[in-house]
């Protein structure tokens, strides 16, 4: 099983918040070992953090969050 993180509305420093969110993800790393990954809004206040477990897709496809840019702004989902 993988673990998601998602922190929403952080105030303050961004560097500081990516920290904050790594140092989070990091204790569910033993529900997904083998990748780990963080999105970050461009605002440095809105993160989705995954810890992966590769089983069914062992490939770099499955990396996860997925993120698409666009004009408007990212659209950021995780399954």
């Amino acid at each position: 099983m993988c673990g998601i993180l998602a922190a929403l509305g952080l105030t303050g420093d961004p560097e500081k918040n990516r920290r904050l969110v790594l140092r989070c993800s990091k204790l569910q790393r033993h529900r997904g070992p083998d990748a780990n990954s963080v999105y970050q809004s461009k605002d440095g206040k809105n993160f989705l953090a995954f810890e992966r477990l590769q089983i069914i897709d062992p490939s770099d496809s499955g990396r996860q969050p997925f993120t698409i840019e666009t004009p408007e702004g990212d659209i950021t989902w995780q399954l």
